[in-house]
């Protein structure tokens, strides 16, 4: 790959390397929507545990809370 400097780089060249740069963004905010989604869906999951509890099934509530940990402590 070729490096440039201010004093070489092409108009083509600077075009190419702000395209590359803004799909990187778009990309990291592809990524953090995806990650929100996530979050939201273990938040509903959370609750629908709290009914099945209420609801007297102890066991099962407390397996979905145990695979729900396992997601939380999966995350970077």
């Amino acid at each position: 790959m070729k490096r440039y400097t201010a004093d070489t780089i092409t108009d083509d060249a600077l075009d190419r390397l702000y395209e590359n740069a803004s799909r990187g963004w778009r990309r990291g905010d592809r990524w953090k929507a995806r990650a929100k989604q996530a979050e939201a869906a273990l938040t509903q999951v959370l609750a629908v545990a709290e009914v099945i509890e209420a609801n007297g099934i102890k066991w099962a509530a407390d397996s979905v809370r145990r695979a729900a940990q396992t997601e939380e402590s999966s995350k970077p």
